[in-house]
């Protein structure tokens, strides 16, 4: 290496002068003064080299290339183009170092099985890997392997972008699991859309290892077997705008998104959970959890919405600012504990169905053991001012007031106003969409409203 080449020549350097010194200090020096001189000149000049020359090991972060005509054996990956990219995903993996990013050209990369069925074993800290390409054009087909991506032994990795077709096959797109004495910690799966798994589209599992700070962001997963599954000593991780549709599974007891074992700190947010029709969109199986926080999502036409299963145990679980409804059931507590399910949308603003606690409400329905009151509800208020009198030929100017009062965005809103016989129409602003006294409002959010000058003429 360059570096040592330096450090030998510095050594012969260093070495003639100090020949050289103790050939002339020796006449006018004791040999104790003349080993204190040329020490202190031994400090000095390695103390100058330490600062002319960088220290070896310190490679900046780089970006390496993969495409589909690449060549794994003479390229080296430092540039996006077929001369320079790897040709495979795990050999890029295998060469790169910390820091560094994998980015994959557009094309279809058909992943080939290790002994253990694992297309791309993904094991270094603070790797990045990324589709180039758009997400529909970078696609990796494991339909040959039992896993796509295992995920173990690191800390900081991101997988994004990525196109993954199991083909009704492929056991799983993503697995993330700690080994004894290995946790993982810090893992992004980020804007992949995951089609025709057998098993888990994402499988989190931290049994043997625990498995903390995993972000699944802004994933579309449809027709797998279910979408996301995390088990036990999973913690502190985050699941996120994603959208899980059309789960094959047909199980009372499963859900697509499923939890089991000891699971803490896990926030289900912004989510869209619907047309799972023969699983729940969110089932807890057996185990214990705390602090689980399931908010903003959209639980719809799904076997059932929520399902807490008998014996689990929890604390701090609430599920608030949902949007659950079209679900055969929206929210099944088996547990002995109180699920606080309160300002969810169920569907109606009568709010969920309880043969007892609500028995007019004609949203989805609640087991006992479920708190939902207060419930999200539009309330739409129409008020009309105008003039106390007027004379016959006068014209004059009403105002149509509407609000939603409510606590959840009213739908469709169209308001029609009834003219009595004793006048006639003359103008509207802003002008009606049908005839002389239909306006069409649309959505309304809580608090929000608007007016309508109308102007008539006594008859």
């Amino acid at each position: 290496m360059k570096i040592n080449k330096k450090i030998i020549r510095l050594k012969r350097f260093v070495n003639s002068i100090v020949i050289a010194s103790e050939a002339r200090q020796s006449r006018r020096m004791t040999p104790l003064k003349a080993r204190k001189s040329v020490s202190l000149l031994l400090v000095m000049i390695l103390s100058l080299f330490l600062v002319a020359v960088p220290m070896a090991g310190a490679a900046e972060a780089a970006d390496y290339y993969v495409r589909t005509d690449g060549n794994d054996s003479v390229n080296d990956g430092s540039a996006d183009d077929a001369s320079h990219a790897w040709l495979t995903i795990q050999h890029a993996v295998d060469t790169v170092v910390a820091g560094d990013t994998i980015e994959v050209a557009a094309g279809t990369y058909e992943l080939k099985p290790d002994d253990e069925g694992i297309g791309i074993k993904f094991d270094k800290d603070d790797l990045t890997l990324k589709a180039a390409g758009a997400t529909e054009d970078t696609i990796i087909d494991f339909s040959l392997c039992d896993l796509a991506i295992r995920i173990i032994k690191v800390d900081k990795a991101t997988v994004e972008g990525f196109t993954m077709k199991g083909g009704g096959s492929g056991h799983q797109a993503f697995q993330v699991i700690g080994l004894e004495g290995n946790p993982v910690s810090n893992v992004n799966i980020l804007n992949n859309v995951i089609t025709g798994t057998t098993d888990s589209a994402i499988n989190l599992y931290g049994a043997w290892g625990p498995v903390t700070g995993v972000t699944i962001l802004g994933n579309t997963i449809d027709n797998c077997q279910y979408g996301i599954m995390a088990g036990a000593g999973v913690s502190n991780s985050t699941i996120w705008n994603n959208k899980i549709t059309n789960s094959i599974q047909d199980n009372s007891n499963w859900g697509a998104i499923a939890f089991f074992g000891t699971i803490s700190s896990i926030t289900i947010s912004g989510n869209e959970v619907s047309s799972n029709e023969n699983l729940n969109g969110i089932y807890l199986g057996s185990g214990t959890y705390n602090d689980i926080l399931v908010e903003s999502n959209i639980i719809s036409s799904n076997l059932g919405g929520v399902k807490i299963a008998s014996g689990v145990n929890f604390t701090n679980l609430v599920l608030n600012f949902n949007n659950i409804e079209g679900n055969t059931t929206g929210v099944l507590n088996e547990s002995a504990l109180l699920v606080y399910a309160e300002a969810n949308w169920w569907g109606a603003a009568s709010g969920p169905y309880h043969p007892t606690n609500n028995p007019d409400g004609t949203g989805d329905a609640v087991s006992d053991n479920v708190k939902f009151v207060p419930f999200l509800s539009p309330n739409v208020t129409i008020t009309k001012t105008g003039p106390a009198q007027a004379n016959q030929g006068n014209k004059i100017i009403y105002t149509i007031t509407y609000k939603n009062e409510g606590t959840y965005n009213a739908t469709n809103v169209v308001i029609t106003e009834a003219y009595p016989p004793e006048v006639e129409y003359v103008s509207a602003d802003p002008k009606p969409d049908g005839g002389n006294n239909i306006w069409n409002i649309g959505d309304l959010a809580p608090g929000g409203g608007d007016t309508i000058k109308v102007t008539v003429r006594i008859k």
